[in-house]
């Protein structure tokens, strides 16, 4: 079982309007409702992890640690491990380095943080791959 919580900020270019404001106030109110539903899955993980699965012995399973924002350290080791090469091919890893650097600057440059929510940094990586791939 995968869960994914639900927390994807909307990124916004258009200017502000009056006639947005009911759609910011339905954002916001979907944005309040996931906090509550994740709050609430988040709690429970944490019981069934703590509870050594004492009333599941037919099952097995591991509970693995929350996935949080990603820094570029992570991503570089990502890029040089041995799948990745199979993947992409050994000639293209230093563009590949190269690539998720300027990604991190430009995240860093625009949000003061030196870490990507991972939502944001599957769609660069899933955008960058693709870019790799037609050159």
């Amino acid at each position: 079982m995968f869960i994914k919580y639900q927390t994807k900020r909307q990124k916004h270019t258009e200017r502000f309007s009056f006639g947005r404001i009911f759609w910011y106030l339905i954002s916001f109110c979907k944005r309040r409702r996931y906090q509550s539903i994740n709050n609430k899955i988040y709690t429970e993980i944490k019981v069934l992890n703590t509870s050594k699965f004492k009333h599941f012995n037919r099952l097995s399973f591991t509970v693995l640690s929350e996935l949080t924002n990603i820094n570029r350290t992570h991503v570089e080791n990502w890029v040089r491990s041995e799948e990745t090469k199979q993947f992409v091919g050994e000639v293209m890893i230093q563009k590949l380095v190269d690539e998720v650097k300027d990604m991190f600057y430009r995240w860093e440059k625009e949000t003061s943080s030196d870490k990507i929510p991972m939502d944001d940094l599957a769609d660069e990586l899933t955008r960058l791959l693709k870019s790799l791939s037609r050159h």
